[in-house]
């Protein structure tokens, strides 16, 4: 009962990484964001684990066509070499907590965020990505890093496989298993096939 207020949208855009890497239907979640902008809710994307080229594209807003008012990234920041962290936010986000008092400041920051290794190792990251072989120019994702022909005619094709995915540097297999947990062992089939091939 009573009002119940919504204050923030929090996605993984694209792909979720907790739980085992699900795909998440773009349309869906650009609709979920379109809703929230329509109820002046503020939107948080956290591409901890999707952003900078994981998924082919430099940030999610790239695939959904859609910007947070946050952003969180960390993991591919330093090309996963050494924790790192960083937190983005529109001007007007960011405004909220100018002031001159204690009380206006935001009084949070990362554990992992401004020291100069990562900072140093962020920016070599960042160059080397776009110095690498898969890069397709200034704005442009990466070029796709698996077989499309071998993930949809061979992987898609084993038994136990109930669907193969890719997308930039990641690849799904989804196996058919009624045990969906960590501790199934139907991948051990999908992985001795694979060997033979």
């Amino acid at each position: 009962g009573g009002n119940r207020r919504i204050g923030v949208l929090v996605i993984e855009p694209c792909m979720i990484g907790a739980g085992g890497m699900h795909l998440v239907d773009p349309l869906f979640q650009k609709s979920m964001i379109k809703v929230a902008r329509r109820k002046n809710i503020s939107v948080v994307f956290d591409e901890v684990f999707s952003g900078f080229y994981r998924l082919g594209y430099e940030r999610a807003s790239d695939v959904l066509g859609e910007y947070p008012d946050i952003a969180v990234y960390a993991k591919l920041l330093t090309g996963g070499a050494i924790p790192f962290s960083a937190t983005l936010a529109t001007d007007e986000v960011f405004n909220c907590f100018l002031g001159d008092s204690v009380e206006s400041a935001l009084l949070h920051g990362h554990s992992y965020a401004g020291y100069p290794a990562g900072c140093s190792a962020c920016l070599f990251a960042m160059e080397e990505y776009k110095r690498g072989k898969n890069f397709n120019g200034e704005d442009g994702p990466l070029l796709e890093q698996w077989d499309e022909v071998a993930v949809s005619e061979e992987i898609s094709r084993i038994d136990v496989v109930e669907r193969a995915v890719c997308m930039g540097g990641v690849m799904v297999v989804e196996l058919r298993d009624n045990d969906r947990s960590y501790g199934s062992n139907r991948a051990k089939k999908a992985v001795e096939l694979l060997k033979e091939e």
